[in-house]
């Protein structure tokens, strides 16, 4: 029975609302060929001593904002720094290669064991000092020095296979590795 009622209410409601835009339209003149845009005032409907406030929503009104042009900020070149350590690859008689890092100091270049350069030095000045001895490949163990993270030498001794060389761990490589190919494997 309360939902019969409520439709009924709900029905009454709607066609009360329907009437008063009816009357709200009707005394707005209509002319041929132009949009109109109505906005009533609210008005009292009375009836049957309820009332009613018809209020229409208030018209929205769009603005496109544009902002000015950005600047252009010019910076200058950058200012080019030099890297203060080099690295220079020594080949060994070997095949392998070895890696020297040598810082710069002002004007000049010093090594790891604190011999100073005036200019970069070369593999064939380098080679004395930091360069592996280790024979020639056809030796069937090859030791080679290599550096690990830490900082520390340590000894990988590779066998010669007819394959190629044969490391510690069992892996083989078909050429003679390079300090950077053990270091993966064994310099942690």
């Amino acid at each position: 029975m309360k939902t019969a009622n409520h439709i009924t209410v709900s029905i009454l409601l709607v066609g009360l609302f329907m009437a008063a835009d009816a009357q709200a339209r009707s005394h707005q003149p209509v002319r041929r060929g132009h949009p109109t845009h109505v906005i009533p005032t609210p008005r009292p409907h009375f009836k049957s001593s309820v009332f009613i406030p018809i209020v229409r929503p208030p018209v929205v009104t769009r603005h496109i904002v544009t902002l000015p042009p950005r600047h252009t900020i010019v910076m200058p070149a950058p200012v080019v720094i030099h890297e203060p350590t080099v690295t220079v690859w020594i080949s060994n008689a070997n095949g392998s290669m070895n890696s020297v890092v040598l810082r710069r100091q002002g004007l000049w270049y010093v090594g790891p064991r604190g011999e100073h350069y005036v200019t970069m030095p070369t593999q064939d000045q380098l080679r004395p000092l930091y360069g592996l001895d280790c024979g020639p490949v056809e030796a069937e163990k090859v030791s080679v020095y290599i550096t690990t993270d830490n900082g520390a030498m340590r000894l990988i001794t590779l066998t010669r296979t007819r394959d190629g060389f044969l490391g510690p761990k069992g892996e083989l490589y078909r050429q003679m590795p390079t300090e950077a190919q053990l270091r993966m494997v064994y310099g942690r």
